[in-house]
């Protein structure tokens, strides 16, 4: 019989165990009081022995026998000889081992094998102490060492080795099943550190995408992954509705689209902005809600209105004032989220055009300086009022009417006024507080103010314009004598003539590139005109270098086209011809000042920087419609009539 490790108690012996007759039921012992072997079947019992009645018998019906002398077996029946039960030749009460012959002893450990407990090895090898011989027994080292993952089985001729499951070998050495590697899914990936028995692989999605089948697989005994291999598809949250009087707007509804939510015109939404698809195929936070929002009606300001496009959010409020008054504090009011209207309620207030300045040897009375307001002017004994109006009135838009006059003695004539080359002058009246006004005959242009003031002292103040004649023999005669012009590229850099550079056109040449003369302004490294070569204009040489010929397209006219007939140019210098020129308050005859630009619309064309007043704005370049303006700091600038400047002397 075959015994299994860990068996407890001692091993028993194996007997083969001799009956005399077949039919006998009795057991039938050996000296150590063991019991004959059981069965089933005969091939269950040692050999010569066969299986009757569940035991282990002789199938000879006889006693062996030995005779006493050392003759043959006598067989059957009583002789003379003593018992041989295992027939070895050897009379039983001498017998070593009285199961077999003595002599085969395979192991060599001095046990007939028919006798011994452990076939391989030595019977009297007990390590342990538990009864088996080392060799057989599993608890102990013997010639075969099972390998950590196998089942160590005992026998009589040694111990067995079997590999556990999911390992393979011959038991004394085995080796995990290995079930290979694993393909990550589309999309997504598989984390495996092994890929034998009892590894396990985790399995995830990229960003945007969800697992569909097992997240973990196991490497089972079979060398097979158990279950399927997962798959990894795109998350989808799902349309959005959007909010009553309002809308969604969702591109797409895959993993991080954002969805944007808004509300109809007059409604304010509450709650989320925006919602976005997360990684559990959800979308973010919750459906908003648009709730109507109305600020209600205003009350117009006394001598004023007020008029909305709406009431609800959004709706714009404006306020205007009747003629005359002017508006203190926000034009406009918006309809703003928490249902009330934005800044506060403005009021019109009179328009105030200032307080007058009196004549010298004058005085000017007004009741008040508000809009309608009349002012009065006088002058003191032996003086005239002249050169304005003797009243004026505070008008709508903040300025007094007509313009302020001035006293002088009683006759005070300043004489012929200067004449002009290729114009004429107008002067009926020479006396003081009058004009002279110039003229241009046909084809010259106009540079400069066309008018002179009489003044107290007896002169004439300002200087005549110049009527320029055009140059025909270059540049398609665009281009005047005297005109003021500007360079428009570096025309020599080695002369420092360049960009920016400014000048007065002198003569004209046909020849090409070199067609326009130009006195140059500050600037000396030319020649003094060459005027042998000018085909066309009054060419005089300059007692400076200060000439160049230059191509037509080198230069462009300084005038402001848009203003006052093209006669004014950027940086020229004006004298005010009145007092208070369009209303420049504290501005008196005679001031000086310098054109910056122009404007095409309405009388108020020039933009004056008056010397030393700060007393006006900063530019309104704005209304700009030529020439070149930047905002003032000092607010020295006043929009003038053209005919209240003249040139500067």
């Amino acid at each position: 019989m075959e015994r299994e490790q860990g068996a407890a108690g001692a091993h028993a012996h194996r007997i083969i165990f001799l009956c005399a007759a077949i039919v006998l039921a009795a057991a039938c012992g050996d000296d150590d009081g063991t019991t004959t072997p059981e069965c089933e079947v005969t091939s269950d019992c040692p050999l010569g022995l066969v299986c009757l009645d569940l035991m282990c018998v002789v199938a000879d019906g006889g006693m062996p026998e030995v005779d006493a002398g050392g003759g043959e077996d006598a067989g059957g029946g009583e002789d003379a000889g003593c018992p041989d039960m295992d027939m070895d030749g050897v009379c039983d009460d001498e017998d070593v081992c009285a199961n077999g012959d003595d002599g085969v002893d395979t192991d060599s450990d001095g046990v007939a094998d028919a006798c011994d407990l452990c076939a391989g090895g030595a019977d009297g090898d007990d390590a342990d102490g538990d009864g088996t011989p080392d060799f057989c027994d599993c608890d102990t080292a013997g010639p075969t060492t099972c390998d950590m993952n196998a089942v160590c089985t005992e026998a009589d001729d040694g111990v067995t080795c079997a590999c556990d499951e999911g390992y393979t070998g011959d038991g004394a050495s085995c080796e995990a099943v290995d079930c290979g590697a694993l393909t990550a899914p589309t999309d997504g990936a598989v984390d495996v550190s092994e890929t034998t028995f009892g590894s396990t692989a985790t399995y995830a999605c990229e960003e945007g995408f969800t697992l569909v089948g097992p997240m973990e697989r196991t490497c089972e005994a079979s060398g097979e992954w158990s279950g399927e291999d997962p798959i990894c598809t795109s998350i989808d949250c799902g349309a959005l509705d959007p909010p009553a009087n309002g809308s969604v707007d969702a591109p797409s509804t895959g993993f991080s689209a954002v969805a944007t939510f808004s509300c109809d015109d007059g409604y304010l939404l509450e709650g989320d902005t925006t919602r976005t698809c997360g990684g559990e195929g959800t979308w973010s936070g919750s459906t908003p809600t648009c709730t109507l929002v109305d600020c209600g009606g205003l009350s117009a300001p006394v001598e004023g209105d007020v008029s909305t496009d709406r009431t609800t959010l959004g709706g714009t409020a404006t306020y205007s004032c009747n003629m005359g008054w002017e508006l203190d504090g926000d034009a406009t009011r918006t309809c703003e989220e928490g249902g009330s209207w934005s800044g506060s309620a403005p009021s019109c207030t009179p328009v105030d055009c200032g307080a007058l300045m009196a004549p010298t040897n004058g005085d000017v009375a007004a009741m008040a300086t508000t809009f309608g307001s009349i002012a009065t002017y006088f002058c003191n004994d032996g003086f005239d009022l002249v050169g304005g109006d003797s009243s004026r009135s505070c008008q709508a838009d903040g300025t007094w009417s007509g313009n302020a006059p001035m006293c002088v003695p009683d006759v005070v004539d300043c004489g012929a006024p200067p004449s002009v080359t290729g114009g004429r002058v107008s002067a009926p009246d020479t006396t003081v507080g009058n004009f002279a006004v110039y003229t241009c005959g046909r084809g010259r242009q106009m540079y400069g103010s066309d008018r002179l003031y009489c003044g107290a002292d007896g002169n004439w103040l300002g200087e005549p314009p110049l009527c320029m004649a055009a140059l025909s023999c270059m540049c398609g005669g665009r281009y005047y004598e005297g005109e003021p012009v500007e360079a428009v590229t570096d025309i020599d850099a080695g002369r420092d003539l360049v960009t920016g550079t400014t000048g007065t056109i002198e003569a004209g040449n046909t020849s090409a590139g070199f067609e326009v003369l130009v006195d140059w302004n500050d600037w000396t490294n030319g020649h003094t005109g060459n005027c042998g070569a000018s085909d066309c204009g009054t060419c005089e040489t300059s007692p400076i270098r200060n000439r160049w010929y230059v191509a037509c397209d080198d230069v462009a006219s300084r005038r402001l086209p848009c203003a006052c007939g093209a006669r004014f140019a950027t940086g020229d210098r004006v004298v005010a011809l009145v007092d208070g020129p369009s209303s420049a308050r504290g501005v008196t005859r005679g001031r000086q000042g310098t054109v910056i630009a122009g404007n095409d619309g309405g009388d108020l064309q020039v933009l004056i920087q008056w010397d030393r007043w700060t007393s006006g704005h900063d530019g309104n370049c704005g209304v700009a419609d030529c020439g070149t303006c930047t905002a003032s700091a000092t607010n020295n600038r006043w929009w003038t009539a053209c005919d209240q400047i003249g040139n500067a002397p």
